[in-house]
């Protein structure tokens, strides 16, 4: 497995022999890096195919590839992130281990809130206005706009409970 990753990193890059620590590492950083701009250019292409599709009143196959695409980078991502560990971090000082928490418990629920509103305007103002449907005016944007916010924070929520997992407090028994 590991020789077929070297040929096809080899054809890929266009270098013919081996590479010494130095050149794997900074190999390893531009990749990494490169995914990471590919990964967020193709879900860019993926809304803009999306709302394309939604003025269209239609689904097309693009949409749906670039949608496996990300769907298939995250979770490959995640499932080697898992398992190695690396997302991991370990505290020995309670002060920094609650801090780290409290950071937690911040980021999580602005998130949370951020995600409802942009599906609220999204869903109730956007997206009606691509597909040339007239705007709800009446008391159905307000329990719309509640349903959001109410699945923003259960969102935020959930985040708050990935993130507290990788937050690992280790006692010195000295």
């Amino acid at each position: 497995m590991k020789n077929w990753k070297n040929k096809l990193m080899q054809n890929y890059l266009g270098y013919p022999g081996k590479r010494d620590e130095y050149q794997k590492s900074k190999i390893n950083e531009i990749l990494a890096n490169d995914s990471m701009l590919s990964y967020y250019l193709i879900v860019v292409l993926m809304l803009i195919s999306f709302i394309w599709d939604i003025m269209h009143q239609t689904i097309t196959v693009g949409t749906m590839l670039l949608f496996v695409a990300v769907y298939f980078n995250s979770a490959y991502l995640t499932f080697k992130l898992k398992k190695y560990r690396v997302l991991e971090t370990e505290f020995t000082n309670k002060e920094k281990y609650k801090a780290a928490l409290k950071n937690a418990k911040y980021r999580s629920f602005w998130s949370g809130i951020f995600l409802g509103f942009t599906m609220l305007v999204l869903n109730c103002y956007i997206f009606p206005l691509l597909s040339n449907e007239a705007l709800e005016t009446s008391w159905r944007v307000l329990f719309k706009a509640g349903i959001w916010l109410l699945a923003g924070l259960v969102f935020g929520f959930c985040m708050y409970f990935m993130m507290k997992n990788k937050i690992k407090f280790i006692k010195d028994d000295e």
